[in-house]
C-alpha cells in the first residue's frame, strides 16, 4: 500500500515555508475576520481524489489561503499543490457544463487569474483544470507572469 498523503491537515514543510515566505499572503487563520470554512463541490472532490492517487503529488491543501491582488481583491485557489519535483501549484478547478467543451469561467475569475499569475508565478504555477469531456482526463491552462517589454514598447496581442 502506498504511503499516505497529506491532504488537508498538515502539510510538508516546503509547502508551510512557501506560506511563510510569501508576505502578502495570510492563511485562513490569520485574517481578522473569519469566515466558516466551506466545504468541497463535487468537481473539487474529485480533483482531491484524484491529487491523492497521483504518484508525482506529495502533498495538497484545499483552500489555504487567499492571494491579495489588490485592495480589497483576492484570489482564493480551490488548491494548494506541492510535486515531488518540488513545484508548487495554485489550482483552481473549474466544471465543464453539459454540451460544452471547454470550462465555465466568469470573467472577473479569468481576470483574478491572469493577476495572480502576473503577481506570483514567479513563485508559483497558477493553474486552472478541469475534466475534458472527450478523453476524461484532468487538463489544465497554466496563467503566467509576462515579460516587461520595456517603456513605451508595444506587446503583441
Amino acid at each position: 500500500m502506498p504511503a499516505k498523503r497529506s491532504s488537508t491537515q498538515g502539510g510538508s514543510p516546503a509547502l508551510t515555508e512557501a506560506f511563510k515566505v510569501l508576505g502578502r499572503i495570510r492563511t485562513r487563520r490569520t485574517r481578522r475576520r473569519v469566515q466558516p470554512k466551506s466545504g468541497m463541490n463535487k468537481t473539487e472532490a474529485q480533483y482531491a481524489a484524484y491529487l491523492s492517487q497521483h504518484p508525482d503529488v506529495v502533498s495538497w491543501k484545499h483552500e489555504p489561503l487567499s492571494l491579495w491582488l489588490a485592495k480589497d481583491c483576492r484570489f482564493i485557489p480551490d488548491f494548494f499543490v506541492e510535486h515531488r519535483d518540488g513545484t508548487l501549484k495554485a489550482v483552481d478547478v473549474k466544471k465543464v457544463w453539459r454540451g460544452q467543451e471547454k470550462p465555465h469561467a466568469e470573467d472577473d475569475a479569468l481576470v483574478k487569474l491572469k493577476l495572480a499569475g502576473q503577481i506570483y508565478g514567479d513563485w508559483f504555477a497558477i493553474v486552472m483544470t478541469w475534466v475534458s469531456p472527450q478523453t476524461g482526463t484532468w487538463e489544465e491552462r497554466a496563467f503566467e507572469p509576462v515579460e516587461e517589454t520595456g517603456k513605451g514598447a508595444k506587446r503583441d496581442g
